[in-house]
């Protein structure tokens, strides 16, 4: 809508053709996984981010109306934020602070040392190093009707982890 209005374009144009519009891949899609004996949801947001959209679909996943006891947040590194990129990840995880989750996974070089920056953590964090460590920790921590949310730059460890995720959601593993 913003892109029409600010090139002055028919808004209707939109309005008429919004039903045809496909969700897209890593960008919000709701999946229901069953693996490993456990049905659960996955959110994939897993295909960009950055400061504003990592902490609007935080608070996105803070806001639905499910026990905080049920929700695991996955977040891989933020690509390309430049000399400032420590920073701004920082910035992020003490705002995360305000928030509950059953789990904090974090992956990814810059937030595993940002990490460290938080000398009294509300939520409880898993550091790991890669897509295997995050799948090993779902395999033995998820539970049925578990929600998780996996938010990150393409190419990271999340992503990778996701789309592996969303090939295994037949149930076949």
């Amino acid at each position: 809508f913003s892109f029409f209005y600010e090139n002055k374009l028919n808004l209707n144009h939109i309005i008429k053709n919004i039903k045809y519009l496909k969700p897209v891949n890593g960008r919000g899609l709701t999946h229901t996984i069953l693996i490993y004996k456990k049905k659960f949801k996955l959110i994939d947001e897993s295909y960009n981010a950055n400061p504003d959209t990592m902490l609007q679909s935080i608070k996105y996943f803070d806001n639905l109306n499910i026990s905080s006891n049920k929700k695991i947040l996955i977040l891989g590194d933020m690509n390309e934020l430049g000399k400032d990129s420590y920073k701004i990840h920082l910035k992020l995880l003490k705002k995360i602070e305000k928030y509950h989750f059953k789990k904090i996974i974090l992956c990814g070089e810059i937030f595993i040392r940002t990490i460290s920056k938080i000398s009294k953590c509300n939520n409880e964090y898993v550091l790991a190093k890669n897509k295997i460590q995050i799948m090993h920790y779902i395999k033995n921590n998820i539970h049925n009707n578990d929600i998780i949310l996996s938010k990150c730059s393409n190419l990271t460890e999340v992503n990778k982890f996701t789309n592996e995720i969303l090939k295994k959601k037949d149930g076949k593993s």
